[in-house]
């Protein structure tokens, strides 16, 4: 009779199994669309904007732009942090000379945070500051680039290779035309060194990352001459120096082409979003994304576009199972517009989210389960005091995160696997590191929430493992049944799937 029981019991343990499968790969075939979790908007007296949001430590979100301080007047940099719902949790206005902007922002190692933009001297500087956790300001520094021209930092990047930040934008130039700047500074905000990039038309860089190799990636434009040139995207590969390794373009003599966000992707090449049409912000476009080697040559090209409406990309993420995701806006009226593709660009779902006037959103994270986190600007009318900041949770996206990553494996970070799978009752995780790196190691359910956090910290270079032995943050433990982990640094992330069964 215990022959039978113990017989009935593998049975049954085959057939939950099977099921399980069965699940997963009826899951994975259907797609919905990511819907909003919850919006929030922050409200100045005049017109306030939102360019970069990012997720952080504690689960919650900081967000950073400008505030105008009177109409049609001056701005001055307002950032807010958050918590996970998107309730206030502290909020700095900066500023007090002419126009001041924040365009990008970033958690730093110690809790606080780094912020870049312009500080409105003498028409314009590129500014950087560093703030501690409270956001309370430690230093604030400006750039002085030409003097009596116009110039500002427009995105950073934190420069692990070279120390401090690498900072990019625009900046005057005699002829008024623009040409390219790319600073390097300490982590106190000293130059290291400064450099300028362009020709005899308006250049401009919009976008920089660190590369794997510790170099300097930037997107842009190149080549803008009024109803004379039209601009090409253009992109630039940098040492540790600044020294130009190699730079490409992309794009036709009818149309403009600018590149607004720039992102490496998991194969070394790298993943640009911007427009394609007629220059300017609030003219005509289709949405455009290029796909590159390491090399900077072209793997594809896609331009979406609608048949009455102009579509904007401001900010690309590539997404666990390799694919990507875009935001940007559409009009006529402007509205958010959010779009995933997979990983030769095919679309795979889009969500547009209307306002009661116009939207932009300017900037999207990837969040820890598998979301996204928008900000932009959020029109209630017409009249000039109804722009507001906002702040949008996307619920997990069931698109993403189920299988495993392509081959192609990132040179900073390796998830090797699990093992035994399935388990019962516990099953050690195997990764490695190439260099000693921040990461993060969790465990979530097929709804993508988070079940636990089993690494959040530094590690050493090598090889390294960690049992889960089945239980959730609390020490509870969970259900039988498929559960995801993943394993993230930076912008790099890879996610595997395991079965626990009982």
């Amino acid at each position: 009779m215990r022959t039978d029981d113990r017989t009935d019991k593998s049975w049954s343990s085959i057939v939950r199994f099977y099921l399980i499968l069965a699940v997963i790969f009826s899951w994975q075939m259907v797609f919905p669309q990511p819907d909003s979790l919850w919006m929030k908007t922050f409200r100045g007296p005049y017109e306030d904007y939102a360019y970069s949001v990012k997720q952080t430590s504690d689960g919650g979100f900081v967000l950073a732009g400008k505030r105008q301080r009177t109409l049609s007047g001056p701005t001055d940099v307002w950032y807010i942090k958050t918590n996970s719902v998107g309730d206030t949790v502290w909020t700095h206005i900066v500023g007090g000379g002419n126009s001041d902007g924040v365009f990008a922002i970033s958690q730093t190692s110690d809790g606080g945070y780094a912020l870049s933009g312009l500080w409105g001297i003498d028409q314009g500087k590129p500014l950087l500051m560093k703030t501690d956790p409270g956001g309370t300001i430690e230093w604030l520094e400006y750039y002085a680039q030409q003097e009596f021209y116009p110039s500002e930092a427009l995105d950073f990047t934190a420069y692990q290779q070279g120390g401090g930040y690498v900072l990019v934008g625009r900046q005057g130039t005699n002829n008024n035309n623009e040409d390219a700047f790319i600073l390097h500074v300490d982590g106190v905000g000293d130059t290291v060194w400064s450099k300028i990039y362009g020709g005899q038309y308006f250049d401009r860089a919009n976008s920089v990352i660190e590369t794997s190799d510790g170099g300097i990636a930037v997107v842009g434009f190149k080549g803008y001459a009024y109803q004379t040139s039209n601009p090409d995207v253009w992109l630039l590969r940098l040492d540790i120096n600044g020294d130009t390794l190699w730079t490409r373009t992309y794009g036709t003599v009818v149309d403009a082409e600018v590149g607004k966000c720039i992102r490496q992707t998991m194969d070394g090449g790298f993943i640009i979003t911007g427009y394609k049409g007629v220059f300017g912000e609030n003219n005509l476009s289709d949405l455009y994304l290029i796909r590159t080697d390491a090399n900077g040559d072209t793997l594809w090209t896609k331009v979406y576009d609608d048949p009455i409406k102009s579509l904007k990309g401001y900010a690309v993420r590539q997404t666990a199972d390799g694919g990507f995701v875009v935001c940007g806006y559409i009009d006529f009226p402007e509205d958010v517009f959010v779009m995933k593709v997979d990983a030769s660009g095919n679309q795979v779902w889009q969500r547009v989210f209307n306002s009661p006037y116009e939207a932009r959103a300017y900037d999207i994270e990837i969040t820890s389960d598998n979301g996204y986190i928008l900000a932009g600007v959020w029109s209630q009318s017409a009249t000039s005091t109804s722009a507001d900041m906002f702040l949008m949770r996307m619920e997990p996206d069931q698109s993403v995160g189920i299988g495993d990553l392509p081959n192609a494996i990132p040179k900073s970070i390796e998830l090797i696997g699990n093992y035994p799978n399935p388990f019962n009752p516990e099953t050690r995780i195997e990764f490695s590191l190439t260099e000693s790196s921040v990461i993060r190691l969790e465990i979530f359910d097929l709804a993508g929430k988070k079940v636990k956090t089993l690494v959040n910290g530094k590690r050493a270079a090598g090889p390294h493992s960690i049992v889960w032995n089945g239980t959730n943050q609390s020490g509870q433990l969970v259900g039988s049944g498929v559960y995801l982990y993943r394993l993230s640094s930076g912008y790099v992330s890879h996610t595997r799937k395991m079965l626990l069964l009982k």
